[in-house]
């Protein structure tokens, strides 16, 4: 997506470290700083159809207990 966006044909929303170095050599333009989240969401998918596997309950279980307090 940044690739057509460097080459002049339409606009990208894509979190800023993607572009930062666009942006800082002035290839890029922020458009609209002001519409820009302060933070994107995570999702975490998989397969409701089948049981999970351990390492993914522990990494679902993880995420959950470190986001609990920033929700």
């Amino acid at each position: 997506m940044v690739d057509v966006v460097l080459a002049e044909v339409g606009i990208v929303w894509v979190p800023e470290y993607y572009v930062a170095h666009h942006l800082k050599e002035g290839q890029l333009i922020h458009l609209l700083p002001e519409g820009s989240p302060s933070a994107l969401g995570t999702c975490l998918c998989y397969p409701a159809n089948r049981h999970p596997p351990a390492a993914l309950r522990f990494l679902r279980k993880r995420y959950a207990s470190g986001l609990a307090g920033h929700l």
